[in-house]
Order: C-alpha cells, then sequence, then structure tokens
C-alpha cells in the first residue's frame, strides 16, 4: 500500500488525480521499502513497510531525516558514507544504488542495506535494498539499474507540477478580499489518466460555501475547449441573463494556471479597484512563490527580482516561455531612464500579459510584448505608441537583437571596443509623455 501527502503543505487542496496503477506497478517490481521526496525536502509518498525502518515518514520529514534513519540500521562506522550518499543525491543524475554493512538489528534482517536512488526533475524515489552477500547485492543492483523508470518519473513530476499549481490557486484563495468571495469563482482544466493511460479532459472549479468554506469540484469533458496559450485576455460569458468575465490569473505575467470567474457586480463601484489591486498583487506574489517550486515549468520565476519584474539576465528565458518557440523575433519596448521607482507605474499602465524586465546598470526597463513580433509591428500603425507610456522610449527591437547588443556592452565595460548601450541605433530615447494607458 502507498500513502500519499501533501507535496505542498500550505495548499488548500492536493493534486486533484493520482496515477496510482504507475506507483503500485513500482512497488511491485522493486520491493516493499520506497518513498519518493519533493526535492530534497519532505516525503510526499511511501510504502506502508518504510515505517519499520523510519518512523518520522508519516510526518513528511526531508531527505536528511530518512538519512539519520539509515545511520540507525547500518554499521556505526558506515556514517560517513551516509553522508556522503546525501551529497549523490543532489548531483547524480541517472539512478544509482549504495550499499552499507548492517548493524545486525532486528528492524531490517539482512547484512548488507542498499539504497536505490531515481533522481527526477522534481524530487528523489529512494528504494531499500537487502542482501546477505556481495553477489546477491550485485543481483539487486543489476536488477534495480535495468529497470525503466521512465513511467513512474513521467507519473511523479506530473503529480507534483498539479501539487505545484494547487498551491499557487492556494495563494489567489488566500489573498482574496472577503467583500469579493460570493461573487467569483476559481477555474482551471487538467488530465485525468485510466488504467489504460489514456488521458481524459477535466474541468476543476473552486467555490465559497458560506457553510462549507472552499470546496473544489470536478467534471469530466468531451472535449477539450480552451487553449492555454490564447486563455491570456479576459472574456465575457453570458449566464442567462447574468453576465460573468473569465480573468486570467497571470504568474508574474508570464502562465495563465487558471482564471477566475468574476460576476459583473464587482466592476461596479469601489469593487472594481479593489479587484484590480488583487490582480495586480497576486501576479507579484504568486511569482514569487513559483521561484521556489521545482518543476522545470516554473524555471522562469528564478529571475523574479520581488517587485513584480524580471531581471534583464532572465529576458530570454520568459520569452521563450510566451512565445512558442520564437523568442527571438518577440518585440520589446525599451523605457529609458528610469530608476526602481518609476518601474511601479510601468506595471500599473502596461497589459498585464505582458512581463517587465529592469537593468539596474542601463536604468532601462524592457516591456516584453506578447504576441508580437517584429513582421507584426512593421505591418500596424505604431506612431501613438510613445504617447502611452510617460516615460523615455526608445526603439522597439526584437529580443535577439537586445540580446546582441547587450553583449556588445558587456564587452566594452570589459576594456574592449563598443559603442555604449545609449548610443547604439535603436536606443535613441523618443520625448517623454504625460499621459500614459494600458496597450
Amino acid at each position: 500500500m502507498l500513502n500519499f501527502q501533501k507535496t505542498i503543505k500550505e495548499s488548500c487542496f492536493g493534486p486533484p488525480f493520482v496515477q496510482r496503477s504507475v506507483f503500485l506497478d513500482g512497488v511491485r517490481k522493486l520491493g516493499p521499502y520506497q518513498a519518493f521526496f519533493y526535492g530534497k525536502r519532505n516525503t510526499v509518498i511511501y510504502s506502508n513497510p518504510m515505517k519499520r525502518v523510519w518512523e518520522d515518514v508519516e510526518k513528511g520529514s526531508d531527505l536528511e531525516g530518512f538519512a539519520g534513519s539509515i545511520e540507525r540500521i547500518v554499521h556505526s562506522t558506515e556514517s560517513a558514507r551516509v553522508e556522503r550518499w546525501i551529497e549523490s543525491c543532489g548531483s547524480e543524475r541517472k539512478p544509482f544504488v549504495t550499499w552499507f554493512v548492517s548493524s545486525g538489528s532486528r528492524v531490517v534482517d539482512a547484512s548488507r542495506i542498499g539504497i536505490g536512488v531515481v533522481p527526477m526533475e522534481t524530487g528523489i524515489h529512494a528504494v531499500l535494498l537487502t542482501s546477505d552477500n556481495r553477489e546477491q547485492s550485485e543481483e539487486k543492483e543489476r536488477s534495480f539499474l535495468s529497470t525503466d523508470f521512465s513511467g513512474i518519473r513521467k507519473a511523479f513530476d506530473s503529480w507534483t507540477r498539479e501539487a505545484e499549481i494547487e498551491a499557487i490557486l492556494s495563494i489567489a484563495i488566500r489573498m482574496l478580499p472577503e467583500n469579493l468571495r460570493k461573487n467569483v469563482s476559481f477555474h482551471r482544466e487538467t488530465a485525468s489518466f485510466g488504467a489504460n493511460g489514456l488521458a481524459t479532459q477535466v474541468a476543476v472549479s473552486y467555490r465559497r460555501y458560506s457553510e462549507k468554506g472552499w470546496m473544489r469540484e470536478m467534471c469530466e469533458q468531451k472535449s477539450v475547449k480552451k487553449d492555454p496559450v490564447k486563455m491570456v485576455r479576459s472574456r465575457g460569458v453570458r449566464d442567462g441573463s447574468d453576465v460573468w468575465f473569465d480573468v486570467p490569473m497571470m504568474v508574474g505575467r508570464v502562465e495563465p494556471y487558471f482564471w477566475i470567474s468574476v460576476n459583473k457586480e464587482v466592476f461596479a463601484g469601489s469593487s472594481r479597484k479593489m479587484f484590480q489591486s488583487y490582480i495586480m498583487e497576486f501576479e507579484k506574489k504568486s511569482v514569487d512563490f513559483a521561484r521556489t517550486l521545482l518543476s522545470p515549468d516554473f524555471a522562469y520565476a528564478r529571475y523574479a527580482t520581488g517587485s513584480g519584474v524580471y531581471a534583464i539576465e532572465g529576458i530570454r528565458k520568459v520569452s521563450e516561455k510566451i512565445s512558442e518557440g520564437k523568442s527571438g523575433e518577440t518585440a520589446l519596448i525599451p523605457i529609458m531612464g528610469v530608476g526602481e521607482k518609476e518601474v511601479i507605474p510601468i506595471l500599473e499602465i502596461s497589459r498585464s500579459s505582458d512581463p517587465i524586465f529592469f537593468d539596474k546598470e542601463m536604468n532601462v526597463a524592457m516591456i516584453l510584448l506578447r504576441g508580437w513580433n517584429m513582421d507584426r509591428m512593421r505591418k500596424k500603425e505604431l506612431s501613438s505608441l510613445s504617447e502611452r507610456f510617460p516615460f523615455g522610449q526608445g526603439e522597439i527591437i526584437s529580443v535577439s537583437d537586445f540580446l546582441s547588443m547587450r553583449s556588445l556592452d558587456h564587452l566594452s565595460s570589459s576594456g574592449k571596443n563598443s559603442v555604449p548601450m545609449e548610443k547604439q541605433e535603436g536606443f535613441d530615447p523618443a520625448p517623454s509623455s504625460r499621459h500614459g494607458r494600458s496597450l
């Protein structure tokens, strides 16, 4: 039997679905003693027999806690090797097995104890092996290393990613002002996998009920109704005589993992400003939290600076995330001569789907225009664009051109011949305007 615990303890809900058949198949093949860790942090899945070896496994203890339990059942001379094993768990990328001499305790009746480790994108799969002699150890090690772990890796990484999304959604729920709670609900889409491995699209909704609090509801869909890439714009939905607005909840202005459905009443009176402030604050808090997550899907968040913008070093990674493989052609608006204090107004007047970068060295902010490449920019009338920002605006350029210019600028700062960034073609600041509005 396998026990599943919360991957991220602050979440209101855990992952809605688990591919149990995949994990149980792994238990049958690899033996009874197994545990899965979220990174090196807490235990998130473990088998019942592991409780004999590791009493704290039920408490969600981390990898070091597991190593401490191993030290108690191996010979006292093996302590240093256990410490080196922990280091290997953070550096190795392929499955490996480490053997220890048993202490002869009653917990594990064997002369040798091995730990098989399967590194994953978002964690570690540890399997306890036992043997009575070297030959048996070698045989079990060969069997372990020849196992195909692709299915269990995919299932685990998918499960942890779902847990991470649930944790981010929990931030949105907890941040929601009390005055808005009766007029909103949250929604997202995910997949459920059957025993045959086929995926079924599922709509997941989150609503607050006065007596029960927040509840999660799931409904199977016959077909995919929304393209997540296109769900970066709000849209109106009519429900009988009522009107609702689906507003994407952007994590750091990059990815909409879910959306909030808002009744039209929210956009009347003071509630409108309250809702807008809520959305902006979520963008900042969610990306700060995403920096701690392990799924590659959130790698872009590591460049967030904590003020709602990204460090300029992350411009390539973020543009790749939002540009469907054509990040180099994505258009950028340079805003010249701005300090950290001027970045906040830029956040307020730009589109919530356009990530913003800030370079302290050059005093320049960059607005990454989602959905706009240079070809599209050339075909549109953009004479009024400079009037939309109350700052000095440079000529619109592509991501690849900007990175090339920045590379040259860094060469010049190292003592090599180059043209200073502010004097390079495409960076002549336009006159500032006093009136800004969103794109």
